[in-house]
């Protein structure tokens, strides 16, 4: 062996021991509809927001006005808000959550506290 081959084995392991991803998802296959696993880190208090409604796997969500790709999904949207375009303002905690395969970035569950026809 040449003084080349000690310097490239070591670093051809360390990269590949680098690449070892865990068990464990760090992907979701669809969005659950009430996601409780992380903490709730920022308020939305009395935000505009739009309700859209697709045919899509997330269904019903909201987007807040101002937000580029943000979607917020929620398990307790009361049914009369559920109208696609239905502009409202919000009150509650959003937690993050990772990421859901087939889906832009940038979806996070959101615990109503009240919502309101503006």
């Amino acid at each position: 062996m040449n003084a080349r081959s000690f310097l490239v084995i070591p670093l051809l392991l360390a990269t590949t021991a680098g690449c070892k991803k865990d068990k464990k998802a760090d992907t979701l296959a669809t969005p659950p509809p009430c996601y409780k696993e992380s903490a709730v880190y920022r308020q939305i208090t009395n935000q505009r927001a739009t309700v859209k409604v697709t045919a899509t796997a997330l269904g019903i969500y909201l987007v807040e006005n101002g937000a580029i790709d943000t979607r917020l999904i929620t398990c307790d949207l009361p049914m009369e808000f559920q109208k696609n375009d239905q502009e409202v303002i919000i009150t509650g905690g959003v937690r993050r959550m990772p990421p859901i395969n087939g889906f832009p970035c940038c979806i996070e569950s959101l615990d109503i506290a009240s919502i309101r026809k503006p």
